[in-house]
């Protein structure tokens, strides 16, 4: 069986999908030992782009220069093909589709998208209309599209993710390095990671750090953000003057998968106050890196981190407030997060994600004889 990817989020070289794509691919090529995969990449004016070598026999890169043709998707030569993220292109292939699910907020959630959620909308909705199997990282998301959209339950998958292996704690004498050198770091902070799904609740973060540091002994913390203010920005920017936040709040651009391990293991805590969640996977690489956390009480996280994380409502500063308040004074409280974060983690993994993949394709083929046989 020929299986294709659409990899091209690889040549980003950052983000959440990008370490989902590394960390799917890689444990595909562990566990599964028959099926060829082919990952599709689109090459640019100045030639191949360059990609990780996975060192698999029977995974190929693909470079081809015409994948896309006026935003539709037209592979070739596959028995079947994935889409990871359905939001960019639509699907016109022969081969029976597999549509995954990262972007799905768009369809939940299209009031967060004011710029471009009536293309990323069409798009997603087209394409999970007509796949064969789609992919979903937890049971909520799964119950909200098949109620809202009216799609098949028995062609949804749930595969939880993870965060990639190379999340973990590290030596706090080189984080200090590496915050210092890079970064200029050389104080408290605490970061917010994700841009794109932070950017959402940003406004009121913002609100609630500048209420947290009116306090004496919190006053030299900063606040880190991931990636850029967005269409937000104006608003943004009077927040920081009216919330005297100038020079304690930073925007971090362009910040490697690598660098986000040392950032977190460097952070006092991690704080994600999304309105709304797909995967949950920054919450998990936070408590791979042992810092604890304070995240948005919403059902797709009391679903998958239960007690290991401190709650707060997200439309409510003062409760966000609270709850990193609490972890930055009460340590005791803190070091419990942390150890319940590390123990908890440790039940989402790529090789179960990996063979949840695998049967979706299986059952996407209505071939029984797809080999999905494992290494043990």
């Amino acid at each position: 069986m020929n299986i294709g990817i659409e990899a091209g989020h690889i040549q980003d070289g950052s983000g959440g999908i990008y370490d989902y794509l590394l960390a799917l691919i890689d444990s595909l090529g562990q566990v599964d030992i028959k099926n060829n995969y082919r990952l599709f990449y689109l090459t640019g004016l100045l030639g191949s782009p360059v990609v990780p070598d996975f060192g698999l026999p029977h995974v190929k890169n693909t470079f081809i220069k015409k994948l896309f043709k006026k935003d539709i998707l037209e592979p070739k030569d596959v028995d079947l093909f994935f889409m990871p993220d359905t939001t960019e292109y639509t699907y016109n292939g022969n081969p029976p589709l597999v549509a995954g699910t990262f972007g799905s907020d768009v369809l939940l959630h299209p009031e967060n998208y004011p710029n471009d959620r009536i293309v990323k909308t069409r798009n997603m909705l087209s394409t999970i209309k007509q796949a064969a199997k789609t992919i979903v990282y937890s049971n909520n998301s799964k119950n909200q599209l098949c109620s809202k959209f009216l799609l098949n339950a028995n062609k949804v998958t749930v595969s939880r993710l993870a965060p990639h292996p190379r999340f973990r704690t590290i030596d706090e004498q080189q984080v200090r390095e590496v915050l210092s050198k890079r970064y200029g770091i050389n104080d408290n902070y605490i970061l917010a990671p994700a841009d794109s799904v932070t950017r959402m609740n940003l406004l009121r973060l913002l609100e609630a750090f500048s209420d947290i540091i009116r306090t004496p002994e919190l006053s030299k913390y900063m606040l880190f953000v991931q990636g850029e203010p967005g269409w937000e920005s104006d608003k943004v920017a009077a927040r920081l003057k009216t919330g005297n936040l100038v020079g304690k709040v930073a925007f971090l651009k362009g910040v490697t998968s690598d660098e986000r391990i040392i950032l977190m293991n460097g952070a006092t805590l991690v704080v994600y106050p999304p309105l709304s969640e797909e995967t949950g996977v920054p919450v998990m690489e936070a408590m791979a890196c042992g810092t604890p956390v304070a995240c948005s009480d919403i059902p797709v996280h009391r679903e998958l981190f239960e007690d290991a994380v401190a709650y707060f409502h997200p439309l409510d500063t003062k409760e966000m407030s609270y709850a990193i308040r609490k972890i930055l004074f009460e340590h005791d409280f803190s070091r419990s997060l942390t150890a319940a974060g590390i123990g908890h983690v440790k039940k989402f993994d790529w090789r179960t994600a990996a063979t949840d993949h695998l049967d979706a394709f299986k059952q996407a083929t209505g071939v029984l004889s797809i080999n999905t046989d494992t290494k043990k």
